[in-house]
């Protein structure tokens, strides 16, 4: 009895280490049938509709052809488990497979008056919707949004490319050549959602699609689990994700999600009109209570927002809700490629707010970002616990601003900020808009530590300061003209930060923001504490010893900013602008 004991315990043992050797692979299509087996290349599934009636166990693998795709929904209704996630990924060579909540507009004709073409397919009407969505017109170099125009039958309000409007189930473009052949596709936000979770799913993996087009989101996992729910272990890795619904929508998401062991690296999310990343801890039939812990986002691109080009994370005034260990790092946001702010406004590059009594956000990691020409703030924060804001370089706002900007970094009654090592550089032109650097408030613990910090200013003015500092019932603004005077008044803060000056990076107009050997943030920061990140597969990375390129961090007198200043061995940085 004893050794039939010890061989069950070895053969339980040996099953649990070993569940991925029986899981499967799936693969998927164009080309394919729904009646082969999908185990091979020779035998792939075809459609999304055969994949959502289908059972997937932890472990298994559902591959996608490279360069194919997929319109509608891809319904997700199996977990993996701790170990074993299911994956979504992609077999061959080439582009990554395509996932569209979108329809193809195709047999434009004219309709008879000059430049205006009608399409012949049938599609519905989301232009006016709440949650709206619009029309895309792609060619092989450019996604370009269309302008939606009431409609009205002489079609008085198309006058340029890209106009567009609805009749019933007919879209009209403005096109002075002829759109079939103009364009490689004209796109119409025809989904709701392009990957959906039926049951807050967990233990998923998604690395190497592509995710455009949904009207309210293009990844989506259901609203918030009651608290105990406790989903868990959500990857994606090497996807493009965007083109979300209407600029500045209500709900038009890249991904919304709330699970814990969250890791989000080396995407590329572009021209969501609502947020990129939402984290939002909506009241889901009154269960407070819920937790979500080891959120990580790394090494991706974020272009174009139209509210928030990033992170959007807010435990939304649920009361009992925590958020502990957001790590946000080595990211680069860039919204230089917006070209007018419409009736959308504009958006902040991250914005992070906590919610009311015991609900709170805390352990808070901002470090080694590029932000670039916001249209709003680059970082804005209100409420929440404790935040390090390290090593980021702030590139002010994009040049296209014609009313208040708010400032670069606005953190609005946040409780503990650590700010060291970051350069914010105020690129507004000269003219009458306010704009302040850093805003904040003297308290004891508000900025236990504020060092190290370099600020730069092209046109300082009476209020456009470098930072504003709320006290005492009003606003004290000091502009780099004023430099010594802040200091006198706060000699608790940044009494080690070098004086405002040009970072002098290294092509500020091709946006290399490199640090050149004679800026005067090379060197001039303070060496900070060891934060250790881990992944959901267990990868463990010190993320205050490396820099935004992976570069090592100089281990005596680290450079300010983004980059660790280093003439040998620099690891190519992929985020500069094309």
């Amino acid at each position: 009895m004893r050794n039939f004991r010890i061989l069950f315990i070895v053969v339980y043992i040996y099953f649990f280490l070993n569940m991925n050797l029986f899981a499967t692979s799936y693969y998927v299509s164009n080309n394919g049938n729904n009646d082969d087996s999908g185990l091979s290349t020779q035998t792939p599934w075809e459609t999304l509709d055969k994949l959502n009636s289908q059972t997937f166990s932890p472990g298994d693998s559902i591959l996608f052809r490279a360069g194919d795709t997929w319109r509608g929904t891809l319904v997700i209704r199996n977990s993996g488990s701790q170990g074993n996630n299911i994956y979504y990924g992609r077999y061959g060579e080439g582009a990554n497979p395509k996932f569209l909540g979108s329809e193809a507009a195709t047999d434009w004709t004219a309709t008879g008056t000059a430049n205006v073409w009608q399409t012949g397919t049938t599609l519905d009407n989301y232009s006016e919707d709440y949650y709206a969505g619009r029309l895309f017109f792609i060619t092989s170099d450019s996604i370009i949004y269309g302008d939606y125009k009431e409609y009205d039958a002489a079609f008085s309000n198309l006058t340029e490319n890209h106009d567009y409007t609805v009749n019933g189930t007919t879209h009209y473009i403005y096109s002075t050549t002829d759109p079939n052949t103009s364009y490689e596709s004209i796109e119409v936000n025809q989904h709701e959602r392009v990957i959906n979770l039926d049951d807050f799913q967990s233990y998923l993996e998604f690395n190497g699609i592509d995710i455009l087009f949904g009207r309210r989101a293009n990844f989506f996992s259901g609203y918030p689990a009651p608290a105990g729910k406790g989903a868990t272990d959500l990857i994606f890795r090497n996807c493009c994700i965007g083109y979300t619904g209407a600029k500045g929508s209500g709900s038009a998401y890249g991904i919304a999600c709330y699970h814990s062991n969250l890791l989000i690296e080396n995407c590329t999310f572009t021209d969501n009109g609502r947020r990129s990343i939402s984290i939002n801890s909506y009241a889901s039939g009154g269960n407070p209570g819920r937790r979500m812990e080891n959120i990580i986002i790394r090494n991706n691109i974020f272009k174009r927002g139209y509210h928030t080009t990033s992170l959007d994370l807010s435990t939304m005034n649920v009361d009992g809700d925590t958020v502990d260990g957001v790590y946000f790092y080595n990211n680069y946001i860039d919204d230089s490629g917006i070209k007018e702010i419409g009736n959308w406004g504009g958006s902040n590059q991250i914005f992070i707010q906590a919610g009311v009594g015991s609900s709170y956000m805390t352990n808070i990691y901002i470090v080694n970002n590029v932000f670039v020409q916001a249209t709003w703030r680059n970082i804005l924060l209100e409420g929440n616990r404790t935040h390090y804001i390290w090593h980021n370089t702030i590139v002010g706002h994009n040049p296209i601003i014609t009313n208040n900007p708010w400032g670069n970094v606005g953190c609005g009654s946040a409780d503990t900020i650590d700010w060291r090592n970051n350069i914010i550089y105020d690129n507004l032109p000269d003219n009458e808009l306010e704009n302040y650097g850093l805003h904040g408030y003297n308290s004891d613990t508000y900025f236990p530590y504020r060092d190290y910090n370099l600020y730069w200013q092209l046109y300082p003015a009476a209020e456009r300061c470098f930072t504003s500092i709320y006290y005492d019932g009003h606003n004290s603004y000091y502009n780099i003209n004023e430099w010594e005077e802040y200091l006198t008044d706060f000699p608790s803060w940044d009494q080690n930060s070098p004086a405002p000056n040009d970072p002098d990076f290294v092509d500020y107009d091709n946006f290399n923001f490199r640090l050149t050997a004679s800026s005067p943030a090379k060197n001039a920061g303070t060496v900070l504490p060891d934060v250790f990140v881990t992944d959901p597969f267990g990868n463990t990375q010190n993320i205050t010893k490396i820099d935004f390129s992976g570069n090592p961090r100089d281990a005596v007198h680290p450079s300010i900013g983004a980059y660790e200043y280093s003439v040998v061995g620099v690891v190519e940085n992929q985020h500069l602008k094309p």
